[in-house]
């Protein structure tokens, strides 16, 4: 009996479904405040985007109003929410000499230049600290009182001799301007936590009022999984012979498996890597009449336990409702798997592969469509493949 390949227009089409739910799947606007230039502070909806990047500009919505608008260090001094997050627009002196290995700067001295940026404000108090972030650029700043906000240097650099040396003259600046009594200077690291509370001691010394923007701690979490489900696959090969191409009918088989997924510290939550380790089999046999009329059995007998590494990204529809897609590229290891009248038997047949999918999770349940693309079990062979295709519906339990 001839099998019918997976649909790949039907997977085709429940993409476009995905795309009508990514388009309610935003991020959420939430009750904050931003002050304009002429010092006017104006209550409005602010775009939560947990960004990752310091923003350059945001998105808001004055109360009421449905039109989106965009503020700018052009037109804000200020924006924020209440207890989560705080922003300010300065000028400052700012070095941007590259930290990579292979970009290194051979001038120990910072090399700075003025702009105006919005700050993230970490500790507001005497003194304040505030971060600013650029893809990999990560830059602190410090202001005592009402005082210039300045930049704590912290810069690897190259000497002549191409040794990679660091300037921590941020140690020195702390010392002279912010002297702790609950820190030592030497043993501080140019990191937010450090220098958060290097700042917080100062204050807590001075019985000085202060305030830590700390409402979104951001931390990787760790999710473990139960994995259970149904495989629709397909095989066929070609064997180069009197034959030529053998196809075997399809077969829906269990999925069983576990999945570890760390749900990255950024963009409120939305990405996340995983493996998910499953066994996976098929066995079918065919018998295939060749050019002579003779009846030639095929037996195909595939096990393997493969082992996907992924990148999955959420869109919310509410706190506990969730549309996601992933991306896996799967590590195959054969177990004693062969193809009879082809010769070729246990662990030859192994290849990696890439999967797609998408799904629906609801607290801790989650059901997901995955498809498996070509994967030719007999890629090492010039004359012969192995053409094995699955589709699979994944059902999935959080533990924890």
């Amino acid at each position: 009996m001839k099998h019918q390949a997976i649909p790949f227009r039907f997977f085709s089409v429940l993409i476009l479904f995905l795309q009508v739910f990514i388009t309610f799947a935003q991020n959420e606007f939430v009750n904050g405040y931003f002050i304009a230039m002429n010092g006017e502070r104006i209550e409005c909806q602010l775009l939560d985007e947990d960004w990752r990047s310091t923003p350059k500009r945001f998105t808001y919505k004055i109360n009421g109003d449905a039109e989106n608008r965009t503020g700018t260090v052009q037109d804000v001094k200020e924006f924020g929410v209440q207890g989560l997050f705080r922003f300010i627009n300065s000028e400052v002196q700012i070095d941007r000499s590259n930290n990579r290995v292979g970009r290194l700067s051979n001038t120990r001295s910072p090399e700075f230049q003025a702009e105006t940026l919005f700050l993230e404000v970490l500790v507001s108090g005497y003194p304040s600290l505030y971060y600013f972030r650029d893809v990999d650029l990560i830059r602190f700043f410090y202001q005592m009182g009402n005082g210039p906000i300045v930049q704590l240097v912290h810069k690897r650099y190259r000497t002549e001799s191409i040794a990679i040396k660091e300037n921590n003259q941020f140690r020195q600046q702390l010392k002279n301007d912010v002297q702790s009594c609950n820190h030592s200077e030497k043993e501080i690291a140019y990191q937010k936590k450090d220098l958060v509370n290097y700042i917080v001691g100062q204050n807590e010394c001075k019985t000085i009022e202060y305030i830590v923007y700390d409402g979104r701690k951001k931390k990787t979490t760790f999710h473990l999984k139960l994995q259970s489900g149904v495989r629709y696959a397909t095989l066929e090969s070609y064997t180069g012979d009197r034959v030529g191409l053998v196809e075997y009918d399809s077969k829906i088989t269990p999925h069983l498996g576990v999945e570890f997924e760390f749900v990255l510290p950024f963009n409120n939550n939305k990405s996340s890597v995983f493996i998910a380790p499953h066994f996976q089999s098929f066995k079918k046999s065919v018998v295939m009449t060749n050019v002579i009329n003779e009846n030639v059995l095929f037996e195909a007998d595939y096990k393997s336990i493969e082992l996907p590494l992924g990148a999955r990204y959420y869109f919310f529809l509410s706190k506990n409702n969730q549309v996601f897609i992933d991306l896996l590229y799967s590590f195959d290891f054969s177990l004693n798997s062969s193809i009879s009248n082809l010769n070729i038997s246990t662990n030859s047949l192994a290849r990696n592969n890439v999967s797609a999918g998408f799904g629906f999770s609801r607290k801790d349940f989650s059901t997901e469509l995955r498809y498996s693309f070509k994967n030719d079990l007999l890629g090492e062979y010039i004359f012969r493949h192995g053409d094995y295709r699955r589709l699979s519906l994944v059902i999935g339990y959080r533990l924890f």
